[in-house]
C-alpha cells in the first residue's frame, strides 16, 4: 500500500498537497544512503520523527518511509528545508514539492465544513498562504533580534548575534509549520533570559559587545 492511499484511507480526500513523486526524486537523487542516515536520522527536528523508521530497509523503502512520518506528523516542510539546505541544487530542479491548488481545494473544504455558507458570501476574498521558508523565518528572526539590539543599546551596550548561533535558534523550531511565532518565545527562553543573568553576573561596562555564540551544543555569552 503507497503512501497516496494511506493518505486517501485516512480521509485527506484522497489528494495530498504535496508533489511526493518529486520529494521522492529529491531524497533518491540528492543523497546516498550515508547521508540520509546522517543528515536526516542525526537531526534533532527529527528525533521525535525517525523513532518509527526501520533503519535496516534498504534506500528506497527508507525513504518511503521518511516521508510517511513526516506526513503523519505534519512535518514534509520541514523535511523539504532539510534537503534544501543540505543539496540546493537537487531540490531546485526537482521542484515543484507543493500542489497548491489541491490545497486550496483542500482548505475551502474545511471552511465549507465549518461556517455556514451565508458566512462564507459575505467574504469578499479567501486568501490563502504559503508555509514559510527557512529564508522567510531567518529573515524574520534577524527583525526579532533588532529589539534586543536596542535594549542593550540604550545601556551603551552591542549585541551580536553569530550566523552559527541563528542556525542554532533555528533548529530549536520543532514546529516550523506554525510560523514565526515560536521565534519570539526562542528568543525570549535562549536570549533574552540569558542575557539578563549575564549581565547581573558580569556587570560589563560601557562600550561592551557581547556576542551570543554557539558551544558545546549551546548558546554562551562573551564580553569584549
Amino acid at each position: 500500500e503507497d503512501l497516496e492511499q494511506q493518505i486517501e484511507k485516512n480521509g485527506d480526500y484522497g489528494r495530498p498537497a504535496y508533489r511526493l513523486n518529486n520529494i521522492r526524486k529529491l531524497l533518491d537523487q540528492g543523497f546516498s544512503f550515508e547521508e540520509l542516515v546522517s543528515h536526516f536520522y542525526s537531526d534533532p527536528l527529527f528525533a521525535s520523527l525517525v523513532d518509527g523508521i526501520n533503519k535496516d530497509l534498504d534506500k528506497a523503502e527508507v525513504i518511503e518511509q521518511l516521508i510517511a512520518q513526516a506526513n503523519q506528523k505534519s512535518q514534509l516542510n520541514a523535511l523539504l528545508e532539510l534537503a534544501r539546505q543540505y543539496n540546493p541544487a537537487k531540490y531546485e530542479e526537482h521542484e515543484p514539492y507543493y500542489n497548491w491548488a489541491v490545497a486550496c481545494e483542500k482548505a475551502a473544504e474545511e471552511l465549507k465544513s465549518h461556517f455556514r455558507p451565508e458566512f462564507l458570501n459575505r467574504l469578499d476574498d479567501i486568501i490563502y498562504f504559503h508555509p514559510l521558508s527557512e529564508d522567510h523565518l531567518r529573515q524574520i528572526l534577524d527583525l526579532l533580534l533588532k529589539s534586543e539590539f536596542s535594549l542593550l543599546k540604550a545601556q551603551n551596550l552591542e549585541l551580536q548575534v553569530t550566523n552559527p548561533a541563528k542556525n542554532w535558534l533555528l533548529k530549536q523550531n520543532d514546529h516550523p509549520e506554525w510560523g514565526a511565532r515560536p521565534l519570539k518565545r526562542l528568543i525570549q527562553r535562549y536570549i533574552r533570559e540569558p542575557m539578563a543573568d549575564f549581565l547581573l553576573k558580569e556587570n560589563p561596562g560601557a562600550n561592551t559587545t557581547l556576542t551570543v555564540k554557539v558551544k558545546n551544543g549551546g548558546l554562551v555569552f562573551e564580553a569584549k
